[in-house]
């Protein structure tokens, strides 16, 4: 089976590092945000519970190349849906274009919906109904220049980025994908002492704690979309990693009470209050020591803050700390008072976004 992941624009080589970890399967970068590797019907399932990295994962039915709009009928009407799935499921079309094209996205997904029609009512003797709004069935389908490929969502309508822990949201949340590739970024171990200087929700040492216990990704697993698919895909592997919890040296630092409170509470949505701790304090003064130092710089967007004046007065707290690896995220690296080890440049929504890393 051939699939795709889809993960943060820029952040690709950790969500191949993680397909690795994960199945021992080589992937690849396929375009900004995705990457694509062959894998088991098992590794559906496994993905699924573990994957930290991935927002969605994709089975690839078909791909070919596109130069009209029929082309796109023509390849969805060869496509073995069938196996996949039962008479009388509902299913919706979703497309996206890259590339200049004479037709729109909407015409694509509209194509590919008549030629799965037309094919399952020859397989099963009635059409598949459609439901765009809340389908048992997603079918995504990816344009890129003259390429097509179409795929079921074995994810279904919530990302797997969506954490269940987040029943506080920041006003300026942090991704948990994002989190955890700045985690890989400085290879984080559970006996490396982690401090983020301004914790926000919480996010950053949850995902840590999260990867090395470790905790799958939702508690509400039933609900991925693989589940109703008509082949198997349930995995019998143990968990990708166990480690001692009572190693973990977590401590996120908050100054706000609001946020300190909000951070606790996520912590003990994911039954992390005995590995992390929080305290209230100033993040741009008399750091703890730490190993490693992990923090989402705040963008100046959603919050009203003098970047330049907390930026220079972090950078000094940095550079009175004693630490060995830092890492950030931020949209102003320039206002950073360090020479970067690594800057990888990644796309947040519509922000562009760097993570810094300094290495000592």
């Amino acid at each position: 089976m051939k699939f795709i992941g889809t993960t943060v624009p820029g952040l690709e080589e950790f969500a191949i590092q993680e397909v690795d970890d994960l199945t021992g399967q080589s992937a690849k970068r396929h375009h900004q945000g995705a990457i694509q590797f062959t894998g088991e019907r098992t590794d559906i399932s496994y993905i699924n519970q573990w994957s930290r990295q991935l927002h969605r994962m994709l089975l690839i039915l078909d791909e070919g190349n596109i130069k009209e709009l029929e082309d796109a009928y023509e390849i969805a009407r060869s496509v073995p849906i069938e196996e996949y799935v039962s008479a009388g499921q509902s299913f919706g079309v979703q497309a996206t274009r890259h590339g200049e094209h004479q037709f729109t996205s909407v015409e694509v997904a509209d194509r590919i919906g008549q030629g799965i029609v037309d094919r399952t009512r020859a397989q099963f003797n009635s059409r598949l109904p459609v439901n765009l709004d809340h389908p048992e069935i997603i079918v995504r389908a990816f344009v890129r220049h003259d390429k097509l490929i179409i795929a079921i969502d074995t994810t279904g309508e919530v990302s797997l980025h969506r954490r269940n822990w987040r029943v506080c949201e920041h006003n300026a949340p942090l991704r948990p994908t994002i989190a955890h590739s700045m985690l890989r970024l400085v290879d984080y171990q559970p006996d490396d002492r982690l401090l983020d200087p301004m914790c926000g929700g919480g996010t950053i040492p949850i995902e840590a704690a999260g990867w090395q216990t470790p905790l799958p990704v939702t508690t509400q697993e039933t609900q991925r979309a693989y589940h109703r698919l008509s082949i198997n895909c349930q995995h019998n592997r143990q968990a990708p990693k166990t480690e001692d919890a009572k190693s973990f040296s977590l401590t996120g630092i908050e100054k706000r009470k609001r946020w300190i409170d909000c951070a606790r509470e996520n912590i003990n949505a994911a039954g992390l209050e005995e590995e992390i701790t929080i305290k209230q304090g100033d993040g741009t003064k008399n750091l703890p020591d730490a190993d490693i130092i992990a923090t989402d710089l705040p963008f100046g967007i959603r919050t009203n803050e003098d970047l330049s004046r907390l930026y220079s007065k972090f950078s000094s707290a940095l550079q009175n700390g004693s630490w060995e690896q830092f890492v950030c995220i931020t949209t102003r690296p320039e206002l950073l008072e360090l020479s970067p080890t690594q800057t990888i440049r990644i796309k947040y929504g519509q922000l562009d976004a760097t993570i810094v890393l300094k290495n000592l």
